[in-house]
């Protein structure tokens, strides 16, 4: 049996370092009165009276906090409950002050997670996310009502996921993914989501007509295609980055041969890596290399396979999407040791290169030489044809 000493009571309800929760002061109120502790009461009436009330009003504002946004006015709908989230807050922070509020923090949450978010999508991944995307829609009323719709369609819907299409691709993009949602399902969204953030505008196209069958055998087809291409690419057979790319590009291509989604994401990867493995500079460093081990065979033909080989053991060493550059960039590691290989001398004692370890244009070999200017003639021939087709457009 717990026996009730008013004086006690009052004294640690009035030390300055006690903070009691809501249902220990309620406990404490209903046992003064049932002992007949008038004394007590009166302290306890007078001091709480008003801050109980305002609990009371909190449950009440939750009540009506926690019930779904309207789909007739989604939009006023959302407005007036981030008034009454105000209310809330604002009543939860003066109770603080005097009361442990935890309790009503977490049914705080739960009635707006129950607000914004169906019984599938109420989960502890979404209330982490919920409070931001709330802040989004604040910012942004354009989001409510698709929102809004896409949760009465009760599909479990990511909001981190919806976060980050906002951040990488943009409000249109957000809500043409919540439409998608309403209209066709999650996963056909998250389908049209990545292929917009890989900025694949032919998979897009090809899911924007669904009345035509997808060709996944074609698609697959000519992803084997590519990595067959780039495999081609390699310097030789000890070219392990190519080799083991391509090996285990492989391995995803028969895994995911069956999905879409999946198959037009190793199409931009493999298109991507084909552009760097196969780029300008790629193809006259290699044609560079080709001289060297021709000159190698004549009769003058010292050093030109030995640099031949620098050549190519500094390019094994540079990873494919930096092949895409792999002369121009000095600031590159890999792609400088390229440089130097290229700039060496067969038998000169001439130092190629500065202080810094990078080339001094004025001491280096012809090769290096060479394969800059062929790169500069490249460049300039790409140049006038686009300034072409641009005046053609024009025309």
């Amino acid at each position: 049996m717990i026996i009730w000493c008013g004086r006690s009571v009052e004294a640690l309800l009035n030390h300055e370092g006690y903070k009691p929760s809501i249902k220990t002061i309620q406990k404490v109120i209903s046992v003064s009165k049932k002992n007949d502790n008038d004394t007590l009461s009166e302290h306890l009436d007078t001091k709480y009276s008003d801050l109980l009330d305002k609990h009371a009003d909190i449950h009440a504002l939750l009540k009506i906090l926690k019930r779904r946004i309207s789909s007739k006015n989604p939009v006023e709908d959302f407005n007036y409950k981030n008034e009454l989230c105000s209310s809330v807050n604002a009543k939860i922070q003066t109770l603080s002050e005097h009361f442990v509020c935890d309790e009503l923090k977490q049914l705080e949450g739960n009635a707006i997670a129950t607000a914004f978010l169906n019984r599938q999508s109420n989960h502890e991944k979404n209330l982490t996310s919920l409070p931001q995307f709330i802040n989004l829609m604040n910012q942004h009323e354009e989001l409510i009502q698709p929102f809004s719709e896409a949760m009465r369609t009760g599909q479990d819907i990511n909001i981190k996921l919806l976060i980050e299409t906002y951040n990488d691709l943009g409000l249109d993009t957000t809500i043409q993914g919540l439409n998608i949602i309403k209209s066709d399902g999650v996963e056909v969204a998250n389908q049209h989501i990545v292929l917009n953030e890989i900025e694949d505008k032919e998979g897009l196209e090809q899911l924007n007509h669904p009345e035509k069958p997808l060709d996944l055998e074609a698609l697959h087809a000519e992803l084997i295609e590519y990595n067959k291409q780039i495999r081609l690419t390699a310097i030789d057979d000890t070219d392990e980055k190519v080799h083991d790319y391509c090996d285990a590009m492989a391995d995803a291509i028969d895994i995911g041969k069956h999905d879409f989604l999946t198959m037009r994401v190793l199409l931009k990867q493999l298109q991507t890596t084909y552009k760097a493995v196969d780029s300008d500079e790629m193809k006259v460093t290699k044609e560079k290399i080709t001289d060297l081990e021709s000159n190698a065979k004549s009769l003058i033909g010292i050093g030109f396979q030995r640099k031949a080989n620098r050549v190519k053991d500094a390019i094994k060493l540079v990873s494919l999407k930096d092949r895409l550059h792999v002369f121009s960039d000095e600031n590159n590691p890999a792609c400088n040791n390229v440089r130097v290989a290229l700039a060496s001398h067969r038998k000169s004692f001439t130092n190629p290169l500065t202080a810094h370890n990078t080339v001094n244009e004025d001491n280096a070999a012809n090769s290096f030489k060479d394969v800059k200017n062929a790169i500069a003639t490249l460049r300039e021939s790409e140049g006038k044809e686009e300034e072409h087709h641009h005046h053609e457009a024009l025309m």
